[in-house]
């Protein structure tokens, strides 16, 4: 055993197949420090600026002040529920960014969001750099267009059931409800009472 300092502050040994250093260790100060695999590539390097993992980084919990930036990512859970926690602890909203369509850095209104507003709200947002970018629900084998919202606008793919619905006049001299077919002879409208008649 190697021992440094006067009360034994640190400890270097090799037990079997393995090296240990034992007690509070800082190394570098005015140059970076890297850490090296069997290959000689630098797996971890930290410098003054911060610290870059090169490879998989495996944690079983993590906590993050700051901002991060990679490439891609999984995030994977064996069993049970996976989660990521996005929050504030001043009520000031939350948000996850995407930006996929034009230089990815996720500025100026070329963008979409999710966010948790301050006042509880959620906004779910789509912007691109034509100022027309539009926000499209897919079901089934995640190819089926099920929902179209461009502008003020809702364009349902399929059919729309609901337990009442109500119209309102919007002020315009557009009619308030507008059917419409394409085929030689359809059903336009039907009302009908289920219990009591065919309709």
């Amino acid at each position: 055993k190697l021992k440094l300092g006067s009360d034994d502050d640190i400890v270097i040994h090799h037990t079997g197949g393995y090296n240990y250093i034992e007690g509070a260790l800082r190394i570098g100060k005015n140059n970076s420090v890297r850490i090296t695999d069997a290959n000689d590539d630098t797996r971890l390097q930290v410098t003054n600026t911060g610290a870059t993992v090169t490879g998989t980084l495996t944690a079983t919990n993590a906590t993050l002040n700051g901002s991060l930036t990679g490439v891609h990512g999984t995030f994977y859970k064996a069993s049970g529920q996976a989660q990521v926690n996005i929050g504030s602890g001043s009520a000031g909203g939350a948000i996850l960014c995407l930006d996929g369509d034009s230089n990815g850095d996720v500025s100026g209104g070329d963008y979409a969001f999710i966010r948790h507003n301050t006042s509880g709200d959620l906004d779910i947002a789509a912007d691109n750099p034509n100022n027309d970018g539009e926000i499209k629900f897919y079901t089934s084998d995640a190819s089926t267009l099920a929902l179209t919202l461009a502008g003020a606008n809702a364009t349902f793919t399929g059919d729309v059931t609901a337990k009442s619905a109500l119209f309102t006049d919007n002020g315009t001299a557009s009619p308030i409800v507008d059917i419409r077919a394409d085929d030689g002879s359809p059903w336009q409208l039907q009302i009908a009472n289920d219990s009591y008649s065919t309709g």
